[in-house]
């Protein structure tokens, strides 16, 4: 990873001009791709690119991060220079920490919460400058609302974490929606596709017909179990 750093990210410097922005914007494309391959070389995930279902989203999910963070911290580290990696170390962890409390349903300390976040902050300005003293690391929106804004949604949550209203639940039920809606509905009218959805999705709810529902059993435990008779 470090040679990837070299190679593409120390060779050249961002210029308004036609011809080093050709170039630029080609060698962010080398190091992106590089960045996919390797981070899917370990640990099987498929980073920034398009949602296998095609529907206009990508793969940069909560979920993606949240094992990332938790399984491969290292390697992450590992795509810095050597002066920022204990910082960049330390910002993972700190980051973690406030993505785990926040999705949590546990009463919180929200002076604590809120001091570890707004340390996290100050890390993230304050230790990632070039030799030209110049800030290479960014913040997006949805990281700004989680370092600054997230301890006061927690405070009026009654002081416990935001777990119960997580929309992962109700994004879930859009991929099985969209299957029933392209394979279980007539499609003789918009009408009466819409009307076998939500009547299948009705079906789907009903608690009598979830009690009866045989769970799901990985097939890696299921090899585990099996290996072991």
């Amino acid at each position: 990873s470090s040679g990837i750093n070299a190679e593409y990210g120390g060779t050249h410097t961002w210029s308004e001009s036609v011809g080093t922005l050709g170039r630029t914007i080609k060698m962010y494309t080398l190091f992106r791709q590089k960045l996919i391959d390797l981070v899917q070389l370990e640990s099987g995930m498929l980073i920034d690119s398009a949602d296998f279902a095609g529907k206009g989203g990508n793969t940069n999910k909560g979920d993606t991060v949240h094992r990332l963070l938790k399984k491969h911290r290292e390697f992450l580290v590992d795509f810095n220079s050597v002066r920022h990696q204990d910082a960049f170390r330390e910002l993972l962890e700190k980051l973690y920490a406030c993505i785990k409390v926040y999705m949590s349903t546990q009463l919180v300390d929200v002076e604590a919460y809120k001091e570890n976040c707004l340390q996290t902050y100050h890390l993230l300005f304050n230790n990632f400058n070039n030799e030209k003293n110049r800030r290479w690391i960014g913040v997006s929106p949805t990281v700004h609302a989680l370092l600054a804004h997230s301890w006061k949604v927690i405070q009026r949550n009654g002081g416990r974490g935001m777990r119960e209203w997580s929309e992962s639940g109700l994004e879930h039920n859009n991929k099985i929606l969209r299957t029933i809606r392209t394979y279980l509905t007539r499609k003789t009218s918009q009408a009466d596709s819409m009307y076998d959805l939500f009547t299948r999705m009705w079906v789907k709810s009903d608690p009598q017909l979830l009690s009866r529902r045989v769970p799901i059993i990985p097939r890696l435990h299921l090899r585990k179990v099996q290996g072991d008779d």
